[in-house]
């Protein structure tokens, strides 16, 4: 396929083909997007929209896996998660827990899915869940917007160089976020 093929079906198709890809993996998808954006392949807003909705549609997934699933989870499993896991302190705190969630990367899916074990209801979550997830999926779009407009503006020798370099300055940080030790939320005992 050629550079101007590539470029054609990008901007005929391009949020029907992020579309899917956002919902597996959205902040990396979207900040590409954004990066396309800016080279004028795609519209800002249309990924802006596009990977919102791919993003709530992958929560509610997620949200009925655990809303379905808990039947279903063998007896040792679903004892230590209903153990470890207030489901009554859940459901009367599903805001700040699911902003929580959707903001730290690292246990968003875990909260999702509680939060379906946990019966909090759809349209609550749905709702907690848009209100957390516009504003990081428009600064996830606009970081690949300034990417896209930097990379632009550099030229094509630094480029790649420039991406590998931040690429591996964020998996660092993200993996000394993943730190065993490392306390996210305190610990409620004593």
């Amino acid at each position: 396929m050629t550079t101007n093929a590539l470029t054609a079906l990008i901007t005929t198709h391009g949020l029907w083909l992020m579309a899917p890809l956002a919902l597996i993996e959205g902040p990396l998808v979207t900040v590409a997007a954004g990066a396309l954006a800016a080279q004028g392949l795609l519209s800002l807003g249309g990924v802006i929209v596009a990977a919102t909705i791919a993003d709530l549609c992958g929560d509610a997934l997620l949200w009925l896996a655990g809303r379905h699933l808990r039947r279903r989870l063998p007896r040792k499993l679903a004892r230590r998660i209903t153990r470890r896991l207030p489901l009554a302190d859940l459901r009367r705190n599903a805001g700040r827990v699911l902003v929580f969630g959707k903001l730290t990367h690292s246990m968003g899916a875990f909260v999702l899915f509680a939060a379906g074990v946990a019966r909090v209801p759809f349209l609550r979550f749905l709702g907690f869940n848009a209100a957390a997830t516009l504003p990081k999926v428009t600064a996830l779009a606009l970081l690949g917007w300034s990417f896209g407009t930097t990379l632009a503006g550099i030229g094509t020798p630094l480029a790649p160089a420039l991406l590998t370099v931040s690429l591996a300055i964020s998996v660092f940080w993200l993996r000394k976020q993943g730190h065993p030790n490392a306390r996210l939320v305190p610990d409620p005992r004593p």
